[in-house]
């Protein structure tokens, strides 16, 4: 029988049969674009962090002090000063993290405040949507500014036209009013979301005393000077540097060189006090990492004895869904050739 007869009486089964045809292709098709959707929302996800890095990969570095470093080993405004002139460093800024409370006239949140140098915008990408990033001359006279996110601009004042307005940065019994003078729109969410687990160590006591915090609003988050954080929050000495290379091909260098100039400045030379770990090899790890787990969690957890959470409702949806579809499929033909009689059921066939 050639192809052409076996492709005539194909058709002609699906005209003969069309609705049985019509829902087995349904049948088929949602259970592909099921498997489809899974690997999708998979994918996404990982994208979805690796994109976050990637943002600050393009030549950039981070240098980490060591927590058990003292506090003459840890990374000062000297130090930025001195890196910032050699020609083969573009950028550079320390980089702080304080989590307080943030109030306006009507809202209050808890805040994650992220602080640097006029530098900062460029070491993590931050793009602004409406007004400016604050300047090196606001940073060294520690002027009250900041530059809050979308979702924090309509958290607090509901509505993106803040520029000029005034928040509260409360932080350990002190407070600061900073005047906003921009609003970004770069993804600060894993910034957020990695702090928030931090969040839920604090003393309740924060909410309790401003009843118009609202547990479930979830945390804003705004950039300082980091002269502003360091009034109010006391610190002395960073623990964490971005760099940024004037040629990104020189990263890795980059990395070595600012460490050597640490201990030379710092005086303590064969220690491992200062790690440095380029973002593009970080970006390159995490994506290599969720691969590897994504591919290897159920063995894993079948050998190390693992136990996974998982979401009862969704698996109750997704076994109710496919059920639904699958008894559909099957009922629905099965009734409708059991009303039709014997012989037309079979002339049918």
């Amino acid at each position: 029988m050639s192809i052409w007869e076996n492709i005539k009486i194909a058709v002609y089964s699906i005209r003969t049969n069309m609705m049985r045809s019509i829902l087995t292709m349904l049948g088929i098709i949602i259970g592909v674009a099921s498997v489809i959707a899974i690997i999708t929302v998979g994918n996404g996800g990982k994208d979805y962090i690796v994109d976050i890095l990637s943002d600050m990969s393009s030549g950039a570095v981070s240098i980490q002090v060591s927590s058990d470093a003292s506090q003459s080993e840890k990374i000062t405004t000297e130090d930025i000063s001195s890196l910032k002139n050699l020609e083969a460093i573009k950028y550079a800024s320390p980089i702080d993290y304080k989590i307080g409370s943030a109030t306006s006239d009507n809202e209050a949140s808890m805040c994650l405040a992220i602080s640097g140098n006029s530098d900062l915008s460029k070491v993590m990408n931050i793009s602004m949507k409406r007004g400016r990033f604050f300047t090196e001359e606001e940073n060294e006279n520690g002027a009250n500014v900041c530059v809050v996110t979308e979702f924090a601009a309509i958290a607090m004042f509901d509505s993106l036209d803040c520029i000029g307005e005034y928040l509260n940065f409360n932080l350990n019994d002190k407070s600061v009013k900073l005047r906003i003078i921009g609003i970004t729109n770069a993804d600060l969410s894993a910034s957020t979301s990695s702090a928030s687990s931090m969040s839920s160590m604090m003393n309740s006591s924060v909410v309790q005393d401003n009843p118009m915090m609202s547990s479930g609003a979830g945390m804003i988050a705004i950039v300082t000077p980091i002269t502003v954080t360091d009034a109010i929050g006391g610190t002395k000495g960073y623990t964490m540097l971005y760099v940024m290379a004037s040629d990104q091909s020189q990263a890795d260098s980059i990395g070595n060189v600012v460490k050597n100039i640490l201990f030379a400045r710092h005086g303590n030379f064969g220690s491992d006090v200062y790690t440095a770990m380029n973002m593009e090899t970080l970006t390159e790890m995490v994506d290599k990492i969720i691969n590897v787990f994504t591919t290897f969690v159920a063995a894993v957890a079948e050998f190390a004895g693992i136990t996974i959470a998982v979401k009862w409702t969704t698996i109750a949806i997704a076994v109710g869904f496919s059920s639904a579809v699958g008894i559909f499929f099957g009922l629905y033909p099965a009734r409708k050739a059991a009303k039709m009689l014997p012989i037309e059921a079979l002339r049918r066939e």
